[in-house]
Formats: C-alpha cells, sequence, structure tokens
C-alpha cells in the first residue's frame, strides 16, 4: 500500500510547491493535524495506538486549505509527556530547503525513537550560532529517547551545524539517548562563504548519548570540523573518522 504525506512550501508571494513523502509498506498510519505556529509545522502528541505494529508512519494534515500560502521551516516532531511521545518514527525520502538562518530542516525531541533516511536538506548559507540539519533533543526524565538512526541523508549549507545533539538537565536530574547511530551520510557546504563548518555536534554539554556510533559518513566542502563535542562516559563505534 501507497501512503503520501502532502507538505506545502512557499516559494515566494505568489508560488507554492506541494511536496509529498511518498512510503510503501504495511505501515500503522497516524494522521495529526498540521499546527501552523509562525511558520513552523509541530507535530503534537503523536504516540502508537497500536503497540503491535512495526513501524508508524506520521501523516501531516494542514489545517489551511491548499490554496493559502503557507511558509514551512521544517519537519518537526515532538513528545509532550508520558504517553504521548513519538515512536518508531520515519522520515524518509523528502527534500527540505529553509531560506531562514536559524532554522532547522528536521528537528526530533522528547521522543522514544527515529529513523531519518535519505532526505535532501539544504540550508540557506547563512551564519546562525545554533542553525542545524538535524536538531536531535532529549528532553524526558522518566523516559528515555531510545534510539535515534540518520542515515543516507545529503545536509548542507545550514547556519553552523549538519547535526547537533542535545539534552535536558535539571535539578530532578537528566535526559538520555540511549542509541544514536549516523552513517552514511553527505556533509557539505558550497556556499561561497561557509556556514556549516562543523558537520556533527554530538553534545551540548548534558553527555545524553550514551551509546554512538559514527560509520561512513563523508564531510566535503567547508566542513571545517568533522565531529566535535564527543559526550563523556559514552560507548564508540566509529569507522572511517576517530574517536575517544
Amino acid at each position: 500500500m501507497e501512503h503520501k504525506i502532502l507538505l506545502l512550501k512557499k516559494h515566494h508571494r505568489h508560488r507554492v510547491q506541494a511536496l509529498e513523502l511518498v512510503v510503501t509498506g504495511n505501515f500503522q498510519i497516524l494522521r495529526v493535524p498540521l499546527l501552523l505556529r509562525l511558520g513552523v509545522p509541530i507535530l503534537m502528541d503523536v504516540t502508537t495506538p497500536d503497540k503491535t505494529a512495526e513501524r508508524l508512519i506520521v501523516v501531516l494534515e494542514p489545517v489551511v486549505k491548499p490554496t493559502v500560502v503557507v511558509t514551512i521551516r521544517s519537519l518537526y516532531v515532538v513528545g509532550t509527556g508520558t504517553g504521548h511521545l513519538p515512536e518508531r518514527v520515519t522520515i524518509a525520502n523528502n527534500t527540505v530547503i529553509v531560506a531562514h538562518p536559524t532554522a532547522w530542516a528536521i528537528r526530533v525531541q522528547g521522543a522514544i525513537s527515529v529513523l531519518i533516511n535519505g532526505n535532501t536538506l539544504r540550508g540557506p548559507g547563512l551564519p546562525s550560532t545554533y542553525g542545524a540539519g538535524i536538531y536531535l533533543r532529549a528532553t524526558m526524565l522518566d523516559n528515555s529517547f531510545r534510539s535515534a538512526i540518520v542515515t543516507n541523508n545529503s545536509i548542507s549549507n545550514f547556519g553552523h551545524y549538519g547535526i547537533l545533539v542535545a539534552g535536558n538537565v535539571t535539578s530532578a536530574g537528566s535526559a538520555s539517548l540511549l542509541s544514536l547511530v549516523i552513517s552514511e551520510n553527505v556533509f557539505d557546504d558550497d556556499s561561497s562563504t561557509p556556514t556549516m563548518t562543523t558537520g556533527i555536534k554530538l553534545d551540548d554539554g548534558s553527555s545524553i548519548a550514551k551509546k554512538v556510533t559514527l560509520i561512513g559518513n563523508t564531510f566535503i566542502g567547508g566542513i571545517v570540523n568533522q565531529v566535535t563535542n564527543f559526550p563523556s562516559g559514552s560507548g564508540f563505534t566509529c569507522v572511517g573518522i576517530t574517536c575517544p
């Protein structure tokens, strides 16, 4: 069975391009509204009702009519608390081009598990302190971010990072990302003045990633730092790059 996810992207004042993510297979389909806040789509309260499903595909349903001009800056998957955590989510085969320097193409936080595979992500080539192609954040203290797999993506020209990993530390404890796999991705910045000078930043000081696997990633163009900020106390498996 084939399913199509419709996205709308504003190119300029009067032109809107419809982008479709096509997924195939016997998946469970969960439909949720596409909430538009400041031009950013936000997925709220995404969970898997049927725990026996092999994989969950989230279908975005715009709350606006197709004739309305909508600027989409990113794909945002977010969990809001126990019982409302995205699980077994696949984001695959999208082409996402963002124009805002602080925007990310894909952001996942408060989730249980996610696969990000085969996407083409391109930023505006403008500098930003936290601008990233893919932003992964573990936020829940009592529900670990169990698995994030980022593979076979092309990531280029974002404000600072290709992939940025972050956590949540409070007086009550810290969130955890139990397994992070980043493999076979291409990181590039071909702008005249490169801004995405770091391919992967693995930690923001919270040391959330417990097991990290880096295999077969390619860093070209204006990438100066391939991988930075290895989290302390983590286990590493690395091919093609030197890990601690």
